[in-house]
Parts: structure tokens; sequence; C-alpha cells
């Protein structure tokens, strides 16, 4: 039976493609990535075990085809940034030279990169540059092709169908859109690598979320990495939680709302062991929950993260503790992100996990987070970690 099989082997990811009495092995992590999307396109999450046996041979196809036209666009978009920044004039030799090593590139599965070029002959540098920048050098020659009899791409590109894209413009200056925040802590830890891709499995479905109900879906997928691992599983743990995002058996038979921002409308949801088992329930209500916390704590991300991990009495707890021993008003402290005082006072109310927020943050990919209010007000937090950016200052 043909199958594909994910698995996690020597601190990377691999895939195994099984298909009419072939192995074919993916170990590239732009394959891997480019293969899982093409599972989800098609209705599958890959499962804890990694294994899907239905609709593989459809599946391989589109994937096959899916990897080129990306490849393709990379190589275009790569050589028409080089171009650019050129201060020579030649475009003809340039784009020949372009058309012909991306040509190959596509149609031999990037082994044309082998080809050593004359140092003297800067044109074909920087195509080759541009292309060992970008283009993985590990995809097969055959491995793809092998399968499956189709038409490649025409083995010469007409100049002028790529000429036009040459054109010298001038380059839009884009200020930096200055964050709304910044939130400071400090933590020396350091998140597995594996989690954080376990997790990004199921970016797809962060995103849909995400976007749904106004949150940033880089902040589910560190909190999916720091749940569970990135694992979802559908049973009531020793912990009395369940799934990726780790949802409290005691919200089972509540009803919680949320604002859709799709259908600029609230929408309830009656938690059910059901939903919370299913992947895409489960990662829903974690969106709601989260998304709740927000608006209780007046869009403050780090006070809502630590609300969904304690609670919203313990969180209470703390912040009464913080504004008895620094004299600073609660209020203060939920409005303004950037008075972490109540940092500090976490650990005496013996719930929950008082490092919930830096465990989350060590799996942030980039340093920003942006969100989203019923206003249409988007809020932007600029996340510093300044004990490891002062050992970087070191």
């Amino acid at each position: 039976m043909d199958y594909i099989r994910f698995d996690f082997q020597d601190h990377k990811f691999t895939a195994k493609v099984h298909i009419k009495n072939k192995d074919i092995l993916i170990d590239n992590p732009f394959l891997i990535k480019k293969l899982i999307q093409t599972c989800k396109q098609h209705g599958f999450i890959i499962n804890r075990k990694g294994i899907l046996k239905e609709e593989v041979e459809e599946i391989y196809k589109e994937y096959h085809k899916a990897v080129r036209h990306a490849i393709k666009v990379k190589i275009f978009q790569k050589i028409d940034s080089k171009m650019k920044l050129s201060k020579e004039n030649k475009l003809v030799g340039k784009i020949a030279v372009a058309s012909t090593i991306a040509t190959l590139a596509i149609a031999t599965g990037v082994n044309a990169l082998a080809y050593v070029p004359d140092e003297s002959n800067s044109h074909e540098n920087i195509i080759i540059e541009a292309l060992e920048e970008e283009i993985p050098t590990e995809i097969p020659a055959k491995g793809i092709t092998a399968v499956f009899e189709e038409e490649i791409y025409p083995t010469a590109l007409p100049i002028r169908n790529y000429s036009h894209q040459i054109e010298e413009k001038k380059e839009e200056v884009i200020e930096e859109e200055k964050p709304t925040y910044e939130f400071h802590y400090s933590y020396d830890g350091e998140g597995e690598r594996i989690k954080l891709e376990n997790a990004k499995r199921y970016e797809d479905v962060m995103e849909k979320y995400a976007s749904r109900y106004g949150l940033d879906k880089n902040i589910l997928i560190a909190m999916a990495a720091q749940e569970t691992g990135g694992d979802h599983y559908n049973h009531i743990d020793s912990g009395a939680a369940c799934g990726i995002m780790q949802i409290e058996r005691i919200h089972i038979g509540s009803t919680i709302t949320g604002y859709n921002f799709e259908t600029k409308e609230n929408e309830s949801i009656t938690i059910t062991l059901d939903i919370l088992q299913d992947l895409e329930g489960n990662i829903k209500v974690g969106s709601i929950l989260l998304q709740n916390a927000f608006e209780r704590n007046h869009y403050n991300i780090p006070l809502a993260l630590q609300e969904y991990n304690m609670g919203m009495g313990n969180l209470d707890s703390v912040l009464n503790r913080c504004s008895s021993h620094n004299n600073i008003s609660k209020d203060l402290l939920r409005e303004n992100p950037e008075e972490n005082q109540w940092l500090e006072h976490r650990s005496y109310i013996g719930a929950g996990d008082p490092k919930y927020i830096e465990h989350v943050f060590q799996y942030l990919e980039g340093d920003r987070l942006t969100f989203e209010t019923r206003d249409n007000e988007k809020i932007t937090y600029q996340i510093i970690n300044d004990q490891k950016n002062n050992i970087t200052k070191k």
C-alpha cells in the first residue's frame, strides 16, 4: 500500500514516500514543509504517528508541482533583486544567464548549481549567488520526476517574457512601524526546537483561528509548543486538561463567547469533550479563551497569557499583591503592559506556572506580536528579553 510517513530523526524531520513500490526519502526542510502543506490542502492533518495512507499518489503529484513552482518563483524573485542592485547595464546578458541557469535548475532539480562559474564573469556570479542563497541543494535530480511522467517547464525562457520585470524603479522608503508597547522580561532558558517544529505542523489551523479572533498566530504556535510540545491528543491528561491548547476539564459544559472579526459579530460555543478532542475545536476554544483574557486585561497580552495559565482569580491575587507591595494601582498594571512589576509576584500565589510567559516567549519566532481590538485598532508588542540582549551586547 502507498503511504507517506513523517518522522523525527537526528534532530530533524524526514519524510518517506512509498509509492508504486518505490521509496523516496525527503529530508530537506523546504521540501518537508511543502509536503505537509500539500497534505493539509487535501484536508489531512498529520497525526501523532505521522503517517498517511489515503490519496498518496494525488498528494505526491501535487507536491511535486508545488515544489517546482516555488523554486521557479524564488529564482526569479532573487534574480530580479540582484539585477536591480547591479550597477551594470548589460541587461540582455544578465537575462540570458538568468534564463539559462534558472531553467536548468528547474528542469534538473537544481543540480545545475554544481556548475562552477568563471570568477571573472560577474553576470554569472550574481545569478549563482542568488540561487545558492535561496534554493536548497539537496533536491534530487530524478527523485521527484521518476514516478510521474509529465511535462516540465520549457528548456528555454524567452527573454521578452522576463525583461519587463527588470525595469529600474526607485525603491520606496518604508518606515518601520513603531510598536505600541515594549514588554521587557528576563529569562535565560531556551526552548526545544522539536517542540516548536511539532506545533508548526498545525500552523495553517493556528493562522485560521488567529485571524478569526484578532490574535497573532505566532502566540498560538508558541503556546502549543509550551503546553504539549506541539502534540495534540484526545484524552483528559493527569493535569485534567485536553489537547494541544490544554483546555481544562472544568470548561466542559460551559458556553464561551468570542468576537469573530470575519463576520463582525459575537459567536458562542458550548464546550464539549468532543470539541476538545478535535484538533480544530481545541484550537478554536483556546483562541476564544485567550481573546476573552485579552479583553478582560485591557489588551495587555502578557497578563492575558498569565491568566490563560493560572486563571482569572489567581491573576487578580497576583495584581493585588503587586499593587500593595509596589504602591501602584491595579488599573495601571492592567492598562500599561510596560508596567511589569507584577512579574515578581507570580510565584507567591502557588498556582499554575509562575514562569508561563517566559516559557511561551522562548518559542516565539521574531520579537513582535500584533493583535486587533473590536474597534479595529492594531496593538503591536515588541518582546524584549533583557537577559539575552545583555549577553549579546557583552
